[in-house]
């Protein structure tokens, strides 16, 4: 009878201590399953990084790029930021139909007013043709909720038999997509008196996305152009290309977090890194001479109707022989002679010869 009692008694230990084991080999696999997935698994960690490049995003904050200026401080090429504001018509802040309307006629008569392309009333029936169609109300149905919430109330409600009331709910659909609302980018004075306007000084909440774009303009047209150069898809030569890297700057960068389709707002305490605007270049050029010389090159073009590339050498030879005679000291220029044809091979031929004609007859008649 003992040995039976043992028996019994030995093999209930030997399952508790199986169960023991299991128990721990449990645990020790969940833990090494853990251990994986955060420290070696490459799937885990690509679907993680394809979550949160859907949600977050690093976004580039570009730099302002510097000026080139004369050496009287005016500008030959600067850079001016262009605003356009791209509206969200499915904005939650816009779901009052009556309240819309009522700031975007407002906006509508502002904006023709400001811009003056077309009437407020073109400008209203656009914002509410762009609201019907990006924020619908679909699948129509009635639903009851309580009148009152204080069981007092609820209770007088109840014996008069008005305890539920009923309403009309839907279901909405919405299309962030954003849409452009000035019919041209407006520059920094602008945005600041447009800014003030209904809707856009966001009395109704975050409706739109401000976009900006860096503009490279040239105040004085035409002048010492190809001596200021340009960058980009159309050419890369002159001052723009030389200095390049002082100009440009250095751009910083943002980390933002998607809240709809083409809206992100920026998040507090993440990596960010503000922009560097590039140097301004000051030139030795005056503006004022260099005006003289353009009109004077400018009508030695227009009084040599025929211009041959082949004799453009015998013509200053010409003119250098002609001032030879009259003034002898003028052999000097004979000694660069060997220059401004090396000169020939590297730019135009009829750029060098109305320069050149224009700077001899100018000293000849001195």
């Amino acid at each position: 009878m003992k040995q039976e009692r043992s028996k019994v008694k030995s093999d209930i230990l030997l399952r508790v201590r199986l169960l023991y084991v299991l128990f721990i080999l449990a645990g020790a696999i969940v833990l090494a399953r853990l251990v994986w997935v955060q420290l070696f698994s490459a799937e885990v960690a690509y679907n993680a990084d394809r979550l949160a490049s859907r949600i977050f995003t690093e976004e580039v904050i570009p730099a302002q790029r510097g000026s080139i200026l004369s050496r009287d401080g005016e500008p030959l090429a600067t850079s001016i930021f262009r605003y356009q504001a791209a509206f969200d018509f499915a904005s939650p802040g816009l779901d009052s139909l009556k309240t819309f309307r009522e700031q975007a006629d407002s906006l509508a008569k502002l904006l023709a007013a400001f811009f003056r392309d077309k009437p407020a009333s073109a400008y209203a029936k656009r914002f509410r043709e762009e609201h019907a169609r990006r924020y619908r109300l679909v699948n129509p149905r009635d639903t009851s909720y309580l009148r009152s919430e204080g069981w007092i109330s609820r209770m007088m409600d109840r014996m008069r038999g008005e305890e539920y009331v009923k309403r009309r709910i839907y279901d909405t659909i919405r299309d962030h997509t954003p849409v452009n609302i000035f019919p041209r980018e407006v520059d920094f004075a602008e945005w600041e008196t447009l800014r003030r306007y209904p809707l856009l000084n966001w009395n109704m909440g975050m409706v739109y996305r401000l976009i900006e774009r860096d503009e490279r303009i040239y105040p004085q047209g035409e002048l010492a152009r190809r001596t200021i150069g340009l960058t980009g898809d159309k050419g890369n030569y002159g001052i723009e290309e030389a200095y390049r890297e002082e100009l440009a700057g250095r751009d910083g960068k943002a980390l933002r977090q998607r809240i709809a389709r083409g809206f992100y707002g920026r998040v507090a305490g993440g990596d960010h890194e503000d922009p560097v605007d590039g140097f301004d270049i000051v030139t030795t050029l005056d503006l004022d001479l260099q005006d003289v010389a353009d009109k004077a090159l400018r009508r030695q073009l227009e009084a040599q109707k025929r211009l041959s590339f082949i004799t453009g050498e015998t013509i200053l030879i010409l003119k250098l022989l002609r001032c030879l005679k009259t003034r002898p000291e003028s052999t000097l220029y004979m000694k660069n002679m060997k220059q401004m044809k090396s000169c020939t091979r590297k730019c135009s031929p009829a750029r060098l010869l109305m320069t050149s004609s224009v700077l001899l007859t100018i000293w000849c008649k001195e």
